[in-house]
């Protein structure tokens, strides 16, 4: 009752919700059996990650388990993080630092890092002009703050 009461929700099934073309299907595909026949660069690739209560975890150098995320929970994470919580526009190699630190992990950060910042534009224009963008939506529209 209390559960229904405050919006909690199980996540049922997360593997299923996961379409084909997303990074992660083969990988966990394959630990799910590690005796279907795959690809050698899918093998080697599975041994970094670990696959835990439906849910897929990349193992870093130290051994700490950082949540894969696919394409749509990447990008609103990484607009959170450049707009959001966290504010300040960060730069990519920032925002890259934050989303590893917090947790999270999919193979493209960097690249999708300088997409949010609009490769640097927001930071460049900020420091040299005083100008800002608008919201995280792939415009590259500015606005003067006088």
């Amino acid at each position: 009752m209390a559960q229904h009461a405050s919006g909690y929700q199980s996540i049922l099934n997360t593997l299923s919700a996961i379409s084909a073309d997303d990074w992660r299907k083969e990988i966990i595909d394959y630990l799910m059996d590690p005796s279907k026949k795959v690809e050698r660069r899918i093998r080697f690739q599975a041994t970094k990650y670990v696959l835990l209560e439906d849910e897929l975890y990349y193992r870093t150098i130290d051994g700490v388990l950082l949540k894969c995320l696919g394409d749509d929970e990447a990008k609103s994470l990484t607009g959170e993080i450049h707009e959001g919580v966290y504010g300040a526009h960060q730069l990519a190699f920032k925002m890259k630092w934050v989303i590893r630190r917090n947790g999270y992990y999919w193979p493209t950060i960097l690249e999708d890092c300088f997409k949010c910042n609009t490769l640097g534009v927001c930071h460049l224009l900020s420091t040299m002009f005083g100008l800002k963008h608008d919201k995280f939506n792939g415009n590259k529209e500015v606005k003067i703050n006088l």
